[in-house]
């Protein structure tokens, strides 16, 4: 069985990565011995991060000629299949990845929407090709919408309803294919593809973080936070960053100077590759107004996923912008307080039963944020028995995706 795992952004984005191995590990479950391939415009990082063979897709950019490159390979896909070969234009091992595939699998996360409409209509053609060539092509896990381009939603309506699978992982996507009139026959919610990753222990977690911090302390509270750059807020974007900026360098100043903790910077993302969003030069503006550096840390290492995971193992709470952070810290069983940016991350700390761990960036304050973490440190305990007791369950629903696929596959065999 040949996997193409298609639409990887850039394995850079460490959660990105975690979503591609917890996938590889379900689907393994259901199709033991399968071949994995993923297409992504830095394919050298995901070969590195992945452990997967990478290769670029079939269109790396969206230019002038970038789209005319859709149209000549959608033709080109046509007549393929009523044995009508035009030529490649230099791009014949590139599709023959697409031609030697048994199911294209479009990788999860929450790139499918509106906020990127020159991507999107990439994505699309994605799947339109994978379609027009005979395949079975899947959304696998993803958060999708908002779809708010007039323009977009007849097309990306046509496309959706042409695939074999969508699933979702979490209500407020199937909420949105519904408003654009997708046929909802082939949908299902499910959960995010990373609780399928297998983390490494804590101990190789602690001899990693003892790698940067020689001088760790035994006895400190222990503090880790990712943070971000989010470009989409409802007001002024420089004013609404510079809001979180504050309230994050606050709440750091609060748990050095008045509980003793050793607070680390500890991102998903980074420049890894080329990658253009490097979280650690938000962490670095986030101390830059911090008075007492005395126990932070900003982390440089390049980290794999798993690898991560097993650092915040050792943390006794992480404070999560990007989801994925949250993610990994719950998968080795770390109480978080969780940043929302976008609704998925609201869902997934329901799921929980954890929703009053939850801070809208739109929200956020020092105030606000100190006063939850606090509680989040008093209440540690708790918040980690109620992950351990749901984790089984969203490890459960996440092998739901590649049951799907493997029934989808059983019924058509």
């Amino acid at each position: 069985m040949k996997i193409l795992i298609t639409n990887l952004y850039s394995a850079a984005n460490r959660g990105d990565a975690a979503i591609v191995k917890g996938m590889r590990n379900a689907l393994q479950e259901y199709f033991p011995n399968s071949e994995f391939i993923v297409l992504s415009k830095s394919y050298e990082a995901a070969r590195a991060i992945t452990g997967l063979e990478s290769y670029p897709p079939l269109i790396d950019r969206l230019k002038f000629f970038g789209y005319l490159g859709l149209i000549y390979f959608l033709l080109w896909a046509y007549l393929y299949k009523k044995n009508i070969k035009l030529p490649t234009l230099g791009k014949g091992e590139r599709i023959k990845n697409y031609l030697d595939a048994d199911l294209i699998v479009s990788v999860g996360g929450g790139y499918l929407n509106d906020n990127y409409p020159v991507a999107m209509i990439r994505w699309l053609f994605e799947f339109y090709f994978g379609k027009l060539l005979g395949k079975r092509v899947i959304i696998y896990a993803s958060s999708v919408g908002p779809f708010n381009k007039f323009w977009l939603k007849p097309l990306e309506r046509f496309v959706f309803d042409k695939l074999d699978l969508i699933t979702l992982r979490d209500s407020k996507s199937k909420e949105a294919l519904d408003s654009i009139g997708v046929n909802h026959s082939r949908i299902h919610v499910t959960a995010d593809a990373a609780w399928c990753m297998e983390p490494l222990s804590r101990e190789e977690g602690l001899i990693l973080l003892e790698g940067e911090v020689p001088e760790l302390s035994v006895e400190s509270l222990k503090i880790s936070i990712s943070a971000r750059h989010w470009e989409f807020y409802k007001g002024d974007s420089i004013e609404s960053h510079l809001r979180y900026i504050k309230a994050l360098s606050s709440l750091t100043d609060h748990l050095v100077e008045n509980l003793g903790a050793e607070v680390f910077f500890l991102s998903t993302c980074t420049a890894f590759g080329g990658y253009s969003h490097d979280d650690r030069q938000v962490a670095y503006k986030i101390i830059e107004n911090i008075e007492n550096l005395d126990g932070v840390r900003i982390l440089g290492g390049e980290y794999l996923p798993e690898q991560l995971s097993a650092i915040y193992a050792n943390m006794d709470l992480h404070i999560g912008t990007r989801m994925h952070s949250n993610i990994l810290a719950m998968l080795s069983g770390t109480p978080v307080v969780a940043i929302q940016y976008e609704p998925k991350t609201k869902d997934m700390m329901d799921s929980f039963g954890l929703g009053d761990w939850v801070i809208d960036i739109e929200q956020i304050n020092p105030e606000r944020l100190i006063q939850t973490v606090d509680k989040g440190i008093e209440k540690r305990d708790l918040i980690k028995s109620q992950i351990a007791k749901k984790l089984p369950e969203l490890k459960m629903k996440s092998k739901d995706n590649a049951r799907l696929v493997h029934e989808l596959l059983a019924k058509e065999s």
